[in-house]
């Protein structure tokens, strides 16, 4: 790995270092001398967090701390002294390690980088290291003095977290890509449908009027009529949800969302259209109750404020479908400072240690989610300045309550 930025440090001679039992330390932790001293110096440099060590010239172990000690899996000192990298290490990184430290001493020099070991029967492990050259009394490099911290799990989690975030990427264009390819299509039968539900009132009413006339035609029974007037109604309102329906899966994939603006809308009629547009299935509409108890008013964008109640809506009703039981409630209610809206569900309940988690992303509990759905929740409710927070009782019920500032003029 590439060296951190090379910095220069006060210099380290030898003549500040002694053997104590074995235990080369620097003299100025020299054990006091004092008769009623308890503090014992070589359990001072023995105790010293970091891995600790210190080596001559020819690359020979001087003495070490515990944690050294512990990390290449020896007892004491005296098996460590007069060790190389080589007695104590596998062949492969040592002649990185080596090659660093001939350019700590060569160029007199200190030197911070990462570096990777691995010792006999152990997984490698990545060490952030500062390397200073140690000095004789005339300032002769004679050997080097490095400390090192165990940073493998840091790195481990660095790279799943930049493997994510590769990932997140990935998936932002492919889905960006999968949505133009869906729209196209989806606006040709937009497109289509129109043309033929103003085509076709003109064209019924031809054939009736033939009918009626004595004309021979091919047979349409009146319910196929009837289903006809509302079929392409039906088809334009599914291709709209679609459309949607992709709106709303983009968004919660961006890593930031903002629904500040201008716009003032009403919210019941945001619920509405939220009701309206996802496509729930049969039955489902049964299960949701409105109390509509105070109008208000939201400055924001309605579309993205519509998702949160497609979100939510998703949510509960999986919830619902796998307790086999429960209803959904949505209220609206006034305090001082916000216009709230109550979400209720009475399906699984969410468990008391998974609820601080259920708005940070990519948490997930679900084998349909991806744990983006409520942090697009989150950042669109705070983005116009208002709340979302949650209460629930695991196999009772699950509350969302959303606080919506209150604006002063609705024109």
């Amino acid at each position: 790995m590439a060296p951190y930025p090379i910095q220069k440090s006060g210099r380290v001679s030898c003549d500040q270092l002694e053997n104590t039992q074995g235990l080369v330390m620097p003299k100025l932790l020299k054990k006091s001398s004092e008769k009623n001293s308890q503090i014992s110096l070589e359990n001072i440099i023995a105790l010293l967090p970091g891995n600790i060590y210190w080596l001559d010239k020819n690359g020979k172990f001087l003495g070490c701390n515990n944690n050294m000690l512990r990390a290449i899996g020896l007892n004491s000192t005296t098996e460590y002294i007069g060790k190389t990298y080589e007695d104590l290490y596998e062949k492969e990184h040592i002649q990185v390690i080596k090659k660093t430290d001939k350019k700590v001493m060569d160029n007199d020099m200190a030197i911070v980088l990462e570096e990777i070991a691995i010792t006999p029967g152990k997984k490698p492990t990545i060490y952030l290291t500062r390397k200073e050259p140690l000095h004789d009394s005339s300032g002769k490099v004679i050997g080097l003095l490095g400390v090192s911290t165990d940073i493998t799990k840091q790195k481990r989690t660095q790279e799943k977290l930049l493997q994510t975030k590769h990932k997140l990427e990935a998936m932002e264009a492919i889905s960006f890509s999968i949505a133009h390819e869906l729209r196209t299509p989806l606006a040709t039968l937009d497109l289509a449908t129109s043309s033929i539900k103003k085509l076709l009132p003109p064209l019924l009413s031809s054939y009736e009027i033939s009918d009626k006339a004595g004309i021979s035609l091919p047979e349409i029974g009146k319910d196929k009529i009837t289903s006809l007037k509302s079929v392409l109604s039906d088809m334009q309102d599914e291709i709209r949800a679609s459309f949607n329906f992709i709106d709303m899966l983009l968004m919660k994939i961006k890593s930031s969302v903002s629904a500040k603006s201008d716009e003032i809308f009403s919210l019941s009629q945001c619920i509405k259209d939220a009701l309206n547009h996802y496509p729930l299935m049969e039955g489902e509409r049964d299960l949701i109750d409105v109390e509509i108890s105070q109008e208000f008013f939201v400055k924001g964008n309605a579309l993205l404020v519509r998702h949160v109640f497609f979100n939510l809506l998703k949510n509960a009703l999986y919830y619902i479908q796998s307790a086999g039981k429960g209803r959904i409630s949505i209220k609206t209610q006034e305090d001082i400072r916000f216009n709230l809206v109550y979400f209720t569900d009475t399906g699984k309940g969410i468990p008391a240690k998974i609820l601080p988690n259920i708005f940070k992303r990519f948490y997930s509990k679900t084998y349909h989610g991806a744990g983006v759905g409520l942090t697009f929740c989150k950042m669109v409710m705070e983005s116009i300045g208002g709340k979302i927070t949650c209460q629930s009782v695991e196999n009772e019920y699950t509350q969302f309550t959303l606080k919506f500032p209150k604006i002063k003029n609705k024109k």
